[in-house]
């Protein structure tokens, strides 16, 4: 887009034209080295400091605006180029840079809405007019399709084998502040019908909220097939969907989960997931699960902290209350993010019993208990607004049988693809 080479200019001329101290020459040197190597919420944060210390030089305010919009800040890039607005009595470039902040911030209407009265100002201003043209162009609704495949292998557990399974969905954001969500997914898991009067189904799983895992079997579980035998494959199936506002500041999102295997209760999970986000999301997740006259009410508070510019950690906790006991298992996940893509590397340990994680959106009705986790994947983005996700991990699960309980492995590998329209 033609508009940035426009801006950086705008910014070095009005940086150059200052009425404000001479700032010393080393640290300007230091911010073009930070901008020109790209980083820029470094060298924003410098430029921060020099208008903080000149609050009326306008020069430095724009290149701070600048500087934060090219790390992707678009929130601070808004409240630095409203202050030059003020500084200028309105410029071109500073409300210029405020309209694009605004559209790439989310704020879509008033983005357009400011468009518009520089189109008035400076009918004959390209930039203008470029600006208004994308801003119009880009659709009321983002819509994020995704599908993954995963293949599963369960280690030492008295019944489990392997099994694989698919799932795919589309999420939406209607008119920058909806959200709109719904999947389905399938799996067949093959079992050892020796012990069948000990099995039960389980489904999907994950433990880091970045993919789609696996599905099980424990006590409970009888399936019989047409011809009167035991069969020994077990078919799944999860419907999910999920509705709410969200804001660049918060969220809240009504979910639902459902799921069916022959021969089984019916799983149906029902939660409210909550975002604050003013540093970093924190998020509490509340779900309750009904198995039959089983109910399962879990809570999981958890803060997605930005501990650098490309790195986050989310440390969370999650508590369940079965019939029986109080059930914690405390999570950590780190990653590294950047333009290419993403890593991350996690891991959990305690105790959890069948829960639903409906962000990802499962539920995890593996048998026995899960005392611990870990899990490790990425992200890479390519071309044409797609993004290719791979992840493994594994669960320690405490399984019954007929001479106890069994410590096992239940290995998940999932890759996946999702595709963002605006």
């Amino acid at each position: 887009m033609t508009f940035l080479p426009w801006l950086v200019a705008t910014a070095a001329f009005a940086v150059a034209q200052a009425d404000a101290a001479p700032v010393a020459e080393a640290r300007v040197r230091r911010i073009d080295a930070l901008e020109a190597h790209g980083k820029h919420a470094r060298a924003a944060a410098l430029a921060e400091e020099i208008a903080a210390a000149h609050p009326q030089d306008y020069g430095w305010t724009l290149r701070a605006g600048w500087l934060r919009f090219q790390a992707q800040h678009y929130g601070r890039a808004t409240t630095h180029y409203e202050r030059a607005v003020a500084l200028s009595y309105g410029s071109l470039e500073s409300r210029l840079g405020l309209s694009w902040s605004l559209l790439y911030d989310g704020h879509r209407r008033r983005a357009l809405a400011e468009l518009k009265a520089l189109e008035r100002d400076y009918p004959q201003a390209p930039e203008v007019t470029e600006a208004a043209a994308f801003a119009r162009g880009r659709s009321p609704v983002a819509v994020r399709p995704w599908a993954s495949a995963t293949g599963q292998v369960y280690s030492d557990h008295p019944e489990l084998q392997r099994g694989a399974g698919v799932q795919a969905g589309v999420g939406l954001i209607i008119a920058e502040h909806y959200a709109i969500a719904a999947s389905y997914g399938y799996a067949r898991i093959s079992y050892d019908p020796a012990d069948a009067s000990s099995l039960t189904a389980g489904g999907n799983g994950n433990g880091n909220g970045g993919g789609s895992g696996g599905s099980g079997a424990g006590p409970g579980y009888g399936r019989v097939s047409s011809d009167g035998q035991l069969g020994s494959t077990i078919e799944q199936h999860q419907i999910h969907a999920s509705a709410g506002p969200v804001w660049p500041v918060a969220g809240a999102l009504l979910q639902y989960g459902f799921l069916r295997d022959e021969g089984l209760d019916d799983v149906h999970a029902v939660g409210l997931s909550l975002r604050w986000s003013p540093w970093g999301d924190i998020a509490l997740g509340t779900s309750v699960t009904i198995a039959g006259d089983q109910v399962r009410p879990r809570f999981e508070p958890g803060w997605k902290l930005p501990v650098h510019e490309h790195v986050w950690l989310r440390p969370a906790l999650a508590l369940q209350i079965d019939r029986d006991a109080a059930l914690a298992a405390g999570m950590l996940t780190a990653a590294v993010h950047g333009n290419p893509g993403a890593l991350w590397l996690g891991g959990k340990y305690g105790r959890e019993r069948q829960p639903a994680y409906l962000d990802i959106p499962v539920i995890f009705n593996i048998p026995g208990d899960i005392r611990w986790g870990a899990w490790v994947g990425g992200q890479i983005h390519l071309p044409a607004n797609l993004a290719l996700l791979a992840n493994y991990e594994v669960h320690g699960v405490e399984a019954d049988s007929a001479i106890g309980p069994v410590d096992s492995l239940a290995h998940y590998i999932t890759v996946g693809l999702s595709f963002v329209h605006q």
